[in-house]
């Protein structure tokens, strides 16, 4: 930490946001919260500031315990970088943390229609469902996590887990039923090999 702040002290950096990001960061390992956020306001802020420097100022109030300007800098900085990936993973995590599982299952959604083979958002949308006590639609969620992992068995047990809860519609039982044929059709030829 004190080599961050003689760097910046002395100007020797060759360029000054990633120097201060380096002092956040390092000040945020240290617990030392208001410093750290201190510095946050000395970075460039707004829909023009890179992703990286906005996600890290709205990491910075939720590890420092603002969840409120947490999921305020998050949101702001998604709706300014809806394509970069791991600032929407931070704000769904705020989200739940905060308990905003409605607006969390909002955005999840809306990013799975984007990036329907990333197996973090089905896991942040197993999550979601979960809080709002969607039994079948988080077992599911995690079971296309489990696929995406290559894991065929742990996906055909979740959607199971799923069916069995049954407090789906009768689209969402249908669709998670044909996943599991699925599933279970491709597993066995898995074993075949």
């Amino acid at each position: 930490m004190l080599a961050a702040r003689n760097t910046l002290k002395d100007k020797r950096y060759s360029n000054e946001m990633a120097a201060r990001s380096s002092l956040v960061a390092a000040l945020l390992r240290a617990r030392q919260f208001g410093e750290a956020e201190a510095e946050v306001q000395k970075l460039p802020s707004g829909r023009n500031a890179d992703p990286m420097i906005l996600q890290l100022a709205a990491y910075t109030a939720l590890v420092g315990g603002n969840q409120k300007l947490a999921v305020q800098r998050y949101r702001a900085a998604s709706e300014a970088y809806p394509g970069y990936r791991p600032l929407q993973y931070g704000y769904l995590n705020v989200l739940l943390t905060a308990g905003q599982s409605r607006d969390a299952v909002t955005l999840v959604e809306k990013q799975l229609a984007l990036y329907p083979l990333d197996r973090r958002l089905w896991r942040l949308a197993a999550q979601t469902h979960a809080q709002l006590g969607q039994r079948l639609l988080s077992h599911s969620a995690q079971a296309e996590a489990d696929a995406l992992s290559g894991n065929l068995v742990a996906a055909i047990e979740q959607i199971n887990l799923g069916l069995k809860a049954g407090d789906g519609s009768f689209h969402e039982m249908s669709a998670a039923e044909a996943r599991r044929r699925e599933w279970q059709e491709a597993e066995k030829s898995q074993r075949k090999k």
